[in-house]
């Protein structure tokens, strides 16, 4: 469902936000990340993978321009 797919994506953004990289040649710089997620779903059957992945791409593009670090529910 798409509260599942919301949650899911929930708990990787926190996670990825949690978890600090470490990063250089020899791994002695620590890093943090974010992530923004798109989420999508349709009640409606018979939409093609492409249409599925403009409309998951278009709600990605939403949370990254609202301010990054976020999850973005798209649902038609």
């Amino acid at each position: 469902s798409c509260l599942d797919g919301a949650a899911a994506a929930e708990r990787i953004r926190k996670e990825v936000a949690l978890c600090p990289f470490r990063i250089g040649a020899h791994l002695e710089k620590i890093a943090q990340f974010t992530v923004s997620i798109g989420v999508y779903s349709s009640p409606y059957h018979g939409q093609t993978v492409e249409e599925i992945v403009n409309l998951t791409d278009a709600a990605l593009y939403r949370a990254k321009t609202e301010g990054k670090n976020k999850v973005v529910v798209f649902i038609k």
